[in-house]
């Protein structure tokens, strides 16, 4: 089972398919029929078209190694700074779950900070459930200097409010 939304850009249009044996197959069609219809025609042929052009293969592949590269850029500017902000590699998604707890504040609060003193727009964690509480989620999708200045500046927020708290 996989969508098409990350790895071909097609967020946001709900398609992606399942290779199951064929008893999975019909019970995942009972369990859908209420909810889903039909994929738009032209979505269709666009994921016909995304999974089957060479050309399209290949901008998948940068567009994975510059998640991958920037991944790992993220990753070693937080070593860098020792622990100003948890963080977790991802293991599939153009985004970090970014661990504040440690300053004690919401994650509503956190993201209304760092984008009034920052300029650096970030999801509450809150929105993805109780658990998501005090985490804060960056994406990735940007230009490599972008992502690299975004997160720098999340950093140096970090660690004003440290230095505020103590």
């Amino acid at each position: 089972m996989n969508s098409l939304s990350k790895t071909y850009a097609m967020t946001g249009w709900r398609v992606g398919f399942l290779a199951a044996p064929a008893e999975v197959i019909g019970r995942a069609l009972k369990a859908s029929q209420n909810s889903i219809t039909c994929v738009a025609p032209f979505v269709q042929k666009a994921a016909a078209f995304a999974l089957s052009d060479p050309a399209v293969q290949e901008e998948t592949a940068r567009m994975r190694s510059a998640y991958g590269r920037r991944r790992e850029r993220v990753l070693r500017i937080a070593a860098e700074a020792g622990g100003q902000v948890g963080v977790a590699a991802p293991r599939g998604a153009f985004y970090f779950f970014l661990d504040f707890r440690h300053l004690g504040l919401g994650s509503v609060e956190i993201c209304e900070g760092i984008l009034e003193e920052e300029g650096v727009g970030l999801v509450p964690g809150s929105a993805f459930g109780a658990q998501g509480e005090g985490f804060v989620r960056m994406s990735i999708a940007a230009s490599d200097e972008e992502v690299e200045a975004g997160f720098r500046r999340i950093l140096a927020w970090a660690g004003r409010q440290k230095g505020r708290r103590a």
